[in-house]
């Protein structure tokens, strides 16, 4: 059941994005990781949600037209790195995924943060939004 259930997740978390649905939490080492692409010069999803307080991966798949992407972000801790970018094709989501590139943020206190990436020079920004647990 547990194989079953990765398979689904692996194969549908490409489709999901690009609809703009969230994708359930993933954890890796530990932690819960965000995704989102590059593609058409927007971030989409642009704004992710996490638990405030939290560590967690900011992961970022590039599918713009450009061969050459920087994140960074003052906000989460992340210098200015290369995102490699990969070429849609007719069966994209049918093999397997490209490798991400994966951001560890350290824990954010409530609040809205800001992550940017250079595409050639133009400035896109998504946002992730920390939220304080509601539970008291």
């Amino acid at each position: 059941m547990k194989v079953w259930s990765a398979w689904c997740v692996v194969l549908l978390a490409p489709t999901l994005m690009l609809a703009g649905c969230s994708i359930p939490d993933w954890k890796i080492d530990g932690r819960i990781t965000r995704y989102t692409t590059i593609d058409d010069h927007k971030f989409k999803p642009s704004e992710l949600t996490v638990p405030a307080d939290t560590p967690f991966w900011l992961a970022i798949d590039g599918y713009d037209d450009m061969s050459r992407l920087i994140v960074f972000s003052k906000d989460l801790g992340i210098d200015r790195q290369k995102i490699d970018t990969h070429v849609h094709t007719s069966n994209w989501a049918e093999t397997d995924p490209p490798e991400r590139t994966r951001f560890p943020v350290k824990p954010l206190a409530p609040g809205r943060y800001e992550f940017t990436c250079d595409c050639h020079g133009d400035v896109v920004k998504g946002y992730i939004t920390a939220i304080a647990d509601q539970r008291s």
